[in-house]
């Protein structure tokens, strides 16, 4: 199968500037913390035992799943002091044009933001990623759209709305993913519902599950399903570093808050948590992320 309009088969690496764009320093995609090693230790727990043949796998094989060892690229551009909105600028490549994602006050903040919007590299191989079968004219090749992997058609039944995934001018609403991306954003989605901070941040760091999207089936972010669930905890990790997810996004010149539909109604994680009466979150959220107490519309809610 061809790569998506406009982007290069080829592997570049990412480059992030703290000075003019004309100078870039070369690095890793891989968080600094962790070795590849470590990552396919920590996250393994949810891959095998629910690979579909899990025992064939070699642990380079498995390791390959992992997005957080595919390199992207991305530059950071400081802004002119004083400048509203932030320091730093971001810039992603989608294919052979760049985009600019927003303007941050922390450079390590834009680099996060940067790596969670890059398209995923599609990786080329003679073989499927995950059962190893080689491809062939009655097995082609396809590549997950979330982590960029050469799989089968047996490996990648899968589909998620396209909103599941950063915009990568992708051309249909529900896009194919692999297994192993399927397996890792359901036991994601269960460890943040557990409160389950461990196993939330060794998904997180693999890559494969982007925190600035909304979770499979499409309607609630990250942020969303640990405010419904009630966890702080969860909450808290996942818009510190290394993750520095936003509960804002600007439209229009504006500042908005996230919103996501419960009981029929959008809400905002401060009315998820005003009707979970979690004062705790309430108050975290209103003094730590100047989110306003007037977003709790319903009153009645904290009686």
């Amino acid at each position: 199968m061809s790569s998506p309009a406009g982007q290069s088969s080829s592997v570049p690496v990412f480059t992030v500037s703290s000075s003019p764009p004309s100078t870039t320093t070369t690095t890793t995609r891989r968080q600094s913390t962790s070795t590849t090693a470590d990552l396919f230790r920590r996250a393994s727990r949810a891959i095998v035992g629910e690979n579909p043949n899990p025992l064939a796998l070699s642990e380079e094989e498995r390791l390959s799943q992992l997005r957080s060892k595919v390199p992207s690229q991305f530059t950071i551009t400081p802004v002119t002091r004083g400048s509203p909105g932030g320091n730093f600028d971001g810039f992603i490549k989608l294919g052979n044009k760049t985009k600019c994602i927003g303007r941050f006050n922390d450079h390590d903040a834009a680099s996060s933001a940067c790596r969670a919007q890059s398209p995923p590299i599609w990786q080329e191989s003679d073989a499927c990623n995950i059962c190893t079968a080689t491809f062939a004219v009655l097995r082609p090749r396809h590549h997950c759209r979330n982590c960029g992997c050469s799989v089968c058609s047996e490996c990648s039944k899968n589909t998620w709305p396209s909103r599941c995934l950063p915009d990568y001018n992708l051309k249909s609403e529900n896009v194919r993913v692999c297994d192993s991306c399927h397996i890792l954003a359901r036991r994601f989605k269960e460890a943040v519902e557990n409160g389950d901070v461990d196993c939330v941040a060794d998904l997180a760091l693999t890559g494969n599950v982007n925190l600035t999207c909304p979770l499979y089936p499409g309607v609630e972010y990250p942020f969303h399903v640990a405010a419904r669930s009630g966890k702080l905890n969860v909450l808290q990790l996942i818009c510190s570093p290394p993750f520095y997810v936003s509960l804002y996004y600007t439209s229009g010149g504006r500042t908005m808050v996230y919103t996501t539909v419960n009981r029929g109604t959008k809400m905002t994680v401060m009315q998820l948590a005003a009707i979970n009466k979690d004062l705790e979150m309430i108050t975290w959220l209103h003094r730590e992320k100047n989110m306003p107490i007037s977003l709790i519309s319903e009153t009645r809610i904290l009686q």
